[in-house]
């Protein structure tokens, strides 16, 4: 299933990453499954970084414009 989200989210997958997919445990499933929602690319599903300021500012900004968060 994470997957399919990371292809309908990011495109085709490189072989390295479906390998990866493959040998993973539940728990990174699990972590990567929660962090495919703030990436802004592939690679920041796989970062152990938090969002940096600008992703913070931009979801602040589009909190303010649409009233969501």
């Amino acid at each position: 299933m994470l997957e399919r989200q990371f292809r309908k989210r990011f495109g085709p997958l490189d072989a390295d990453t479906e390998a990866r997919l493959r040998s993973a445990s539940s728990a990174e499933i699990e972590h990567w499954a929660e962090r495919i929602f703030d990436a802004r690319q592939l690679a920041d599903v796989f970062t152990d970084e938090e969002p940096g300021p600008v992703a913070i500012r931009e979801s602040q900004d589009y909190a303010a414009v649409t009233g969501r968060r």
